[in-house]
């Protein structure tokens, strides 16, 4: 019996598809059990194979990713990561599926050539060992910071202590169950990420909008307030 993984690709590429494909089937860690084109044919596939992981492309057409994702978490719960263009406009989208049950993201190649598939082999066998043993469950409603001082009529005050946390690889989503919930508490929140440099703009950016506390990205010699 064997102790690989096993894996569903979900993707509308058939080259994405192939080049994952070509990279599971190389590591002695995962064993794929199927493809999907689109959010129809994943769902039916997981009862199907019954994966213990997936990876979901976020724009695909007949249903896309982040409706995909709301319908495993709800019929079919398993550890998803996405596979995104993390642009400006999609980097939101990429984000969401984090709050709707996502474990982690990978940045899709920006050419799909077979090279720079094969240059993201390790990084993608990583985070789906990582993504595999993650418990997955409904996410918690994220509150604007607009809802909480609507509601408690308070905002920041001075800070007069500071709390730090630091998160490993895929922490992204483990972060956002709790950065997003924190209240204005005359504290500073110093948060210590391990991930890609050019995505920590955009995941600051989309924080400090869902979240009651305002969050930025820090830079060299700043002042804590």
């Amino acid at each position: 019996m064997s102790d690989k993984k096993k894996i569903l690709i979900v993707d509308d590429s058939k080259l994405i598809r192939k080049g994952l494909s070509d990279i599971f089937a190389a590591s002695d860690d995962f064993e794929v059990v199927g493809e999907a084109a689109d959010g129809k044919e994943a769902l039916s596939a997981i009862r199907r194979t019954q994966p213990d992981v997936v990876t979901l492309d976020v724009v695909m057409p007949e249903m896309d990713g982040l409706t995909t994702l709301k319908h495993i978490m709800i019929e079919c719960p398993r550890p998803t990561v996405m596979l995104s263009s993390l642009t400006q406009d999609g980097s939101a989208t990429t984000f969401d599926a984090l709050r709707y049950g996502a474990v982690d993201f990978i940045s899709k190649p920006s050419r799909l050539e077979e090279e720079n598939m094969n240059g993201m082999a390790e990084d993608i066998i990583n985070k789906l060992n990582n993504a595999a043993g993650i418990d997955v469950g409904v996410t918690a409603y994220i509150r604007t910071r607009a809802d909480y001082e609507e509601s408690t009529g308070q905002t920041e005050g001075k800070c007069e202590k500071l709390i730090a946390l630091g998160a490993a690889e895929g922490g992204y989503r483990a972060l956002m169950k709790i950065i997003p919930h924190l209240i204005p508490a005359h504290a500073a929140y110093l948060v210590v990420l391990y991930a890609e440099d050019e995505h920590l703009d955009a995941f600051a950016s989309y924080l400090d909008e869902h979240s009651t506390v305002k969050v930025k990205r820090a830079k060299n010699d700043e002042m804590l307030h």
